[in-house]
Order: structure tokens, then C-alpha cells, then sequence
């Protein structure tokens, strides 16, 4: 499978995660205490663009349709990972633009 673009909302959906953040719920990694100090978090930035290249494992998954009114029986897929090994490294500032708008390939 290629790389999926995540495309960002708008503010006032319920989709997004949270006030600040333009993507949908569920597409943020947050690393903490222990597993920050791992990666090395004070080298990054706000901002600053990073590869992730990790192995996870399916964790859940489910599908549900909802015959209810409001949705009007649309289907809700969802699939979870576990992360069980990570690296996360800044990207390169010349390939930046690129691979940030389409012009190369994430590998």
C-alpha cells in the first residue's frame, strides 16, 4: 500500500482532535515521559517535520452499522495499532516542500 494523505478538517468539525490541530481524531502519535526521553524529544522542534518508521500490530478492529436517524445507517469502520517499535528522525529540510506537497515519495 502507498502512502495515504491525511487531508486536513475544518475547525468547526467534531472530527478533529483538538482545538490547534487540523487533522482528524485518531492520527496523532503522543509520546511521553519515558518513550519521549527515548526518541529524544528536545531535539525536535514545533514544527519541524519527521519520519516515522515503525512495526505495529493490529489491535482492534471493527465494523458497526447504525441504523439510527442521525447517521442515517452509515457504516463506521475503525482499525487500531499498537506501536511496538519506533524511530522518529527529522526529515532532511531539502526534501521538505516535497514531501509535504506531493513532489516525492515518502519511503
Amino acid at each position: 500500500m502507498g502512502v495515504i494523505k491525511i487531508e486536513k478538517q475544518s475547525l468547526e468539525s467534531n472530527e478533529v482532535s483538538h482545538p490547534g490541530n487540523e487533522y482528524p481524531w485518531g492520527t496523532e502519535l503522543r509520546f511521553e515521559n519515558e518513550l519521549a526521553d527515548q526518541i529524544d524529544a528536545t531535539a525536535f522542534n514545533v514544527g519541524d517535520v519527521v519520519v516515522v518508521r515503525g512495526l505495529a500490530v493490529v489491535s482492534r478492529k471493527s465494523e458497526h452499522t447504525d441504523e439510527d436517524m442521525d447517521n442515517g445507517g452509515k457504516t463506521e469502520k475503525n482499525m487500531s495499532i499498537q506501536m511496538t517499535e519506533i524511530s522518529v528522525e527529522k526529515q532532511d529540510k531539502s526534501d521538505r516542500a516535497d514531501k509535504l506537497y506531493g513532489g516525492g515519495n515518502v519511503e
